[in-house]
């Protein structure tokens, strides 16, 4: 797995550098943010998200737990439209945990 650290060493920047322009920060320039986007997309990088978690204490877990096994496909659909929609950026990753209740 490539880290931030991998891609900093690639660009020669700070870690601090590559997650600003990771996340689009405005103080980080075009052509700084589009040299280190090129370097994690060759490299492929994603973000962590158990580190992502632990840093900003937002898992983007949605737990439903269904009665109705028959349905169960239908309401995920349902689910991943709602939470498909309310992604706020294209890198938001959001898990959906669901599981059949048992009688």
């Amino acid at each position: 797995m490539v880290s931030m650290r991998d891609i900093a060493d690639r660009c020669k920047v700070s870690v601090a550098t590559v997650s600003k322009a990771l996340n689009h920060h405005s103080d980080i320039s075009e052509e700084t943010r589009k040299r280190i986007q090129k370097a994690a997309d060759e490299m492929g990088y994603y973000p962590n998200s158990a580190a992502r978690a632990l840093k900003t204490h937002r898992s983007y877990n949605i737990g439903v737990l269904l009665n109705d096994k028959a349905n169960s496909m239908n309401i995920f659909q349902r689910c991943f439209k709602v939470s498909k929609s309310r992604q706020k950026a294209a890198d938001t990753i959001l898990h959906l945990l669901i599981r059949t209740a048992r009688q």
